[in-house]
């Protein structure tokens, strides 16, 4: 027989505990799986085990029927039994079918894990199934693992794109009900990305960033800190920056990140973002030399941006800032000197919380860097 191609064999994801994945039974026993569903977990073993030897030993019977009960008797009971069996076995499948399709995160849920099911067999196809086993294809892929590991561990305070990280809100019981919860904390989705930087530099106090802060432990110094204060001095109609200088600050904080898809400064570009990094030859909206005394070299350190090298000590040091290192870093100790030392309120993860594989695979997913067919490079 001549070997399948990888797209006419239907795969589901694969049976792992690590990933969100319910498995469902071939159609001729989803009843019994849907009848554990119902009964008390106390009834499993009657169900699962008693249950088909019962449904056996009466279709084994059939044929006896008509010595016992007489013909006509006999195959009636037998068409009772044929009949009304298809119709209980099918009407308890078509309910749980049912049911499972009208839960409100199943069509997401379903689509996860059909994603699941082509990124594992994409990777073997790529790879081959390393010596570990097929699981691991997916426990070492950043793009797989990496969402899981944020709502894990990141989603309780932060958001992905307003989620937690793999497409489902985020939860919190009030009221004895499970309702979605208040981020409080920043959307980290494009973090260190020139477009991510810009919009915080433009209004940290957005509910995208510092906005929610207020009601965590310690989170109004920071909502109404330093940073939240330059923006109202210097940004904005009556500030001193243009939405231009704060695009070229941005792109020269967001280089040090050095992501896949980051494109080259122009000399023009690098020039601005020093010149607001450092204060050093600073032009107003006139295009003027002029004082600027919000310069971020004050409370930030960064080579690329300060060649005087002034700054450091007051908020997180920016060399590096965003790459791999850096975040994590940033994520093991976040009230390390060199980040937000003493104004810290963000917990850190040493290894017994998040270990250095998932730390890993959690830091490429946030930098978008995982194994990409060639059309995606």
């Amino acid at each position: 027989m001549a070997d399948l191609q990888a797209s006419e064999i239907k795969l589901e994801a694969p049976a792992d505990s690590s990933i969100p994945y319910v498995a469902r039974p071939e159609w001729f026993v989803r009843f019994l799986f849907e009848l554990r569903h119902m009964v008390p977990k106390e009834m499993e073993v009657l169900v699962t085990a008693v249950l088909p030897g019962v449904i056996l030993a009466v279709l084994f019977l059939v044929p006896f029927y008509e010595k016992v009960l007489g013909e006509k008797w006999g195959q009636r009971v037998a068409i009772i039994v044929y009949v009304g069996g298809l119709l209980i076995i099918s009407g308890i499948s078509w309910y749980g079918i049912k049911m499972e399709r009208s839960a409100p995160d199943y069509a997401l849920n379903r689509s996860q894990e059909i994603a699941y099911a082509a990124r594992a067999s994409w990777l073997a196809s790529q790879n081959g199934v390393p010596p570990e086993g097929p699981a691991s294809l997916l426990r070492n892929d950043p793009k797989s693992m990496g969402p899981l590991i944020f709502a894990r561990h990141c989603g309780i305070c932060h958001t992905w794109n307003g989620h937690d990280g793999t497409g489902h809100n985020i939860m919190e019981m009030k009221d004895g009900k499970k309702v979605i919860a208040t981020p409080r904390a920043s959307d980290l989705a494009g973090f260190a990305t020139t477009k991510w930087l810009t919009e915080f530099l433009m209004d940290p106090k957005s509910p995208k960033f510092f906005g929610h802060l207020g009601s965590t432990k310690g989170g109004d110094a920071i909502l109404n800190g330093d940073m939240s204060d330059w923006a109202d001095s210097y940004v904005g109609p009556e500030g001193i920056l243009t939405k231009a200088d704060i695009e070229a600050v941005a792109a020269l904080v967001a280089r040090e990140a050095n992501h896949r898809d980051f494109k080259p400064l122009s000399e023009e570009t690098v020039k601005r973002g020093v010149s607001v990094f450092s204060g050093i030859d600073f032009k107003d909206k006139s295009g003027k030399v002029a004082e600027f005394y919000g310069y971020c070299a004050q409370c930030h350190a960064m080579k690329a941006g300060d060649p005087e090298e002034e700054g450091g000590g007051a908020a997180p040091d920016f060399n590096g800032y965003g790459s791999e290192k850096w975040l994590t870093d940033f994520i093991r100790k976040p009230g390390a000197e060199r980040f937000y030392g003493e104004k810290n309120i963000m917990p850190s993860f040493e290894e017994s919380k998040l270990s250095k594989h998932d730390l890993n695979l959690l830091v490429k997913w946030m930098r978008g860097e995982w194994q990409r067919p060639e059309t995606e490079k």
